[in-house]
């Protein structure tokens, strides 16, 4: 694998080509358009497990290129439980991390399908019980958006911006998406948008910094 392909941040264990590394904070898997094939790359954390495969696109013909780069199976205890794949052109990552507090690591694939202005889906597998949950953002702008513990209490919400804006008044570059948040418990999405003034202040602050600069007119 080529330098950068893995970026990792809590104690976990990565088994890589059967050699087993310790790694600082949720495992993480990063995959950029420099990033070689692999196979059987196990990432853990406690009781839930991933195993991954990936082939890389043809960069040089994306267009005729469209498929299924990346297959992946979810386990709890050794147990078999998901088998999927996803086109993840770039841009994509795969990590396990205890979003909602739990003790036990949900499993988020980020995959960016290779468009333009939409095209960046987050799934989050969360063991509930006897099996997993699965609940995804749909595809969103840009990196899709990040989970943030944004109020220190141990369940992380995922911010973006609230695609529903973009062209809905203007041109996608004249638009100014306001701030997303939802909370994730008990393997769903909440919008919990309104609890954050503080992002949407920010967000209109940072909007009308931009337009001072371009010296556009707003009319009050």
């Amino acid at each position: 694998m080529r330098p950068g392909a893995i970026a990792a941040i809590g104690i976990t264990t990565v088994c890589l080509g059967g050699l087993l590394i310790d790694q600082v904070a949720a495992a993480q898997l990063e995959i950029s358009s420099e990033t070689s094939a692999f196979s059987h790359l196990t990432l853990s954390e406690g009781s839930v497990s991933i195993n991954l495969d990936y082939t890389p696109p043809d960069y040089d013909a994306l267009a005729d290129d469209v498929g299924e780069h990346l297959q992946y199976q979810v386990y709890y205890d050794g147990v078999p439980f998901i088998e999927a794949a996803t086109e993840a052109f770039g841009f994509s990552s795969i990590s396990l991390q205890d979003l909602d507090g739990d003790r036990t690591a949900e499993v988020i694939v980020k995959d960016f399908n290779g468009g333009a202005h939409c095209c960046t889906n987050t799934v989050v597998y969360s063991w509930q019980g006897d099996n997993f949950s699965q609940v995804e953002t749909g595809y969103l702008d840009g990196d899709g958006g990040q989970f943030e513990d944004l109020d220190g209490d141990g369940n992380y919400e995922f911010v973006s911006a609230d695609n529903a804006f973009l062209y809905a008044f203007s041109s996608y570059a004249g638009s100014f998406p306001p701030p997303l948040v939802m909370a994730f418990s008990n393997g769903t999405f909440t919008d919990t948008t309104r609890q954050y003034p503080e992002l949407i202040r920010e967000r209109i602050d940072g909007i009308e910094e931009l337009l001072a600069e371009s010296e556009v007119v707003i009319e009050s």
